[in-house]
């Protein structure tokens, strides 16, 4: 099944044409990887599909719900003084719209083997803006991957991440 399809885009800013002609199309459990040199227009493609930026040609079809989508954009959690422990904002990626904030055993358990996953169990208890820029993303990671989302979409995911 093709959960996203991307036909003939393109996208400018200030007049310039970062992206055009660009088609594709996303099968489900299939991994693809939009790789170019800086300033070619992939970050200007993800923000396009991802509804950041609006296209000016072409369609884009998702063929999945857009709470089954995650996004982790480039550059996050710039604003170091956000009150908030890396526990709290994975946590928010399990938070649905109209529903009442509390966690069920099954998120707790979800949280926990993220956490593992991640290798990130012994920072849960700090800032946000205490963590290293590694440390962010990582956390941020997480808030995405907490919900099983079935389509993923990571722009520069391991421009931070050191393993």
């Amino acid at each position: 099944m093709e959960i996203l399809e991307i036909k003939d885009i393109k996208s400018s800013y200030n007049g310039h044409i970062a992206i055009e002609n660009v088609s594709f199309n996303i099968k489900e459990n299939e991994y693809v990887f939009i790789v170019g040199e800086n300033g070619s227009g992939k970050s200007t493609l993800v923000k396009t599909i991802v509804g950041l930026h609006k296209a000016e040609k072409g369609t884009i079809k998702c063929n999945i719900d857009k709470g089954d989508i995650a996004y982790l954009a480039q550059n996050n959690m710039t604003e170091m003084d956000f009150p908030a422990t890396a526990k709290e904002i994975i946590m928010t990626g399990l938070q649905k719209h109209k529903k009442r904030p509390f966690y069920t055993k099954e998120d707790k358990q979800k949280y926990k083997e993220i956490c593992e996953k991640l290798k990130i169990g012994e920072i849960d208890k700090k800032r946000i803006g205490n963590l290293s820029g590694g440390q962010r993303q990582k956390v941020l990671l997480a808030r995405a991957l907490i919900r099983d989302p079935k389509l993923i979409i990571l722009d520069e995911p391991a421009s931070r991440i050191r393993y």
